[in-house]
This record gives structure tokens, sequence and C-alpha cells, in this order.
């Protein structure tokens, strides 16, 4: 019994005892679509003991190829040349364990802590790690260049009062938001101060209640 295996269960009655005293039965499961966590290295380095390809007789090695996310090929390596095997279903080019874990951490509003539980379970390193740090990368450089386009408009906003007002310390700016909602609860929203004599942006903030990132 799955809920019993790692516990004492003696103590319930006499017949509990008489039960643990004989033999113990491991009943096989067919399960056409679940999911399990193993290790690697152990079973494939088991199942290469135990089996030969039934072409060239030679032994198969299993190594781990093209992995996204949680999703992986199976490459089976023999004398014969090289096949793989596919983790799980695809939906398109997409593994559909990956697809799933982000629509469950969302439902479970657990988000982008899901996938540091990943990674400090040693589950797809490279979905935590690579993944997010190309995001990070491409955060850094958008931000970048939106400081430097900021502050070009801040001086041609400068340079513009200065002419009408002969000023440049004080510049005159509206602002303007706008939200996305699902029903009463905005999810994302931007304020952004424009310039009086430009027209151009001054400076945006972006607020999100959806995004943990």
């Amino acid at each position: 019994n799955r809920y019993t295996s790692e516990q004492s269960s003696s103590f319930t009655s006499s017949s509990a005892k008489k039960l643990l005293q004989s033999e113990d039965k491991n009943l096989d499961v067919d399960n056409s679509h679940t999911y399990r966590i193993l290790h690697f290295v152990i079973v494939v380095s088991t199942i290469s003991e135990l089996v030969i390809c039934k072409i060239c007789k030679k032994d198969i090695k299993f190594t781990e190829s093209s992995s996204r996310g949680l999703g992986f090929k199976i490459a089976v390596n023999c004398d014969c040349g090289v096949s793989y095997i596919n983790s799980c279903p695809l939906i398109a080019n997409a593994y559909e364990i990956n697809r799933r874990i982000v629509a469950v951490m969302r439902l479970l509003g657990i988000e982008i802590e899901g996938l540091l539980f990943c990674g400090l379970m040693d589950m797809a390193r490279s979905f935590y790690s690579n993944t997010y740090g190309c995001i990070e990368n491409l955060y850094t450089a958008g931000s970048a260049v939106y400081e430097v386009v900021i502050k070009s408009a801040m001086k041609e906003e400068q340079e513009k009062t200065v002419e009408v007002e002969n000023s440049k310390e004080n510049l005159t700016v509206s602002g303007d938001g706008s939200s996305k909602k699902r029903g009463h609860y905005p999810l994302f929203g931007v304020i952004t101060l424009i310039r009086k004599y430009t027209g151009k942006i001054l400076d945006t903030v972006v607020k999100s209640s959806y995004c943990k990132l």
C-alpha cells in the first residue's frame, strides 16, 4: 500500500500483525498518462544494464538531449545510431510539462516561486537559470535604451522651454494613466508624464499585480 509502506501499522489490530508477517506483494499499475519524479542517471543506467539493441545486439547508452524547462529528449545511443524519445507529449513544439507547470503554479498563486522550487529540487536548472537569465539580459538592455531615450527627450524639452519661456528649470508636464482590469481588480497599470511643448514622454511607471518577475 503506497500510503502505509513507509510507516508501521502493526498496532492497528492483531489481524494487521498477521498481515505484516505475510509476503508483501507490489502490484503493477498501468497509468497511460501520469508524471513521476525520478533520478535520471540511476534509472537509465539500470535500464542500460538490462537491455540491448534488438538490431545490432549491442549495449545501449541513454543520455539527455534538447532540454527545455522540465521537458527533454532521451537520446538512445548504440552502434545503429541515435534515436530520440520525448520525455512527455508535445503541444505544437513545446513540451506539455512546461505548459502544465506554468498553468498549475498560476492556479495555486505561486507563480515564479514554483520555478524556484524546480531549481532547488535540481529539476530543470536550465529552465530557471538560463531562461530567466536571458529575460534579465533583455530587461537590462531595454532599461539602458529607455534611459538614453528619456534623457534625450528631456534635453529636447529643456531647449524648447528655453526658447518659449527663457528658463529650463521649471518644466510643464501633464499626466495620463491607463489600467487593465478583470472585474474590479486592476492587473496592469501604467502612468506617464508628458511634456508640454514636445509632447514626448518624460517618465513612466508600470505596476502589475499579475507578473512577479
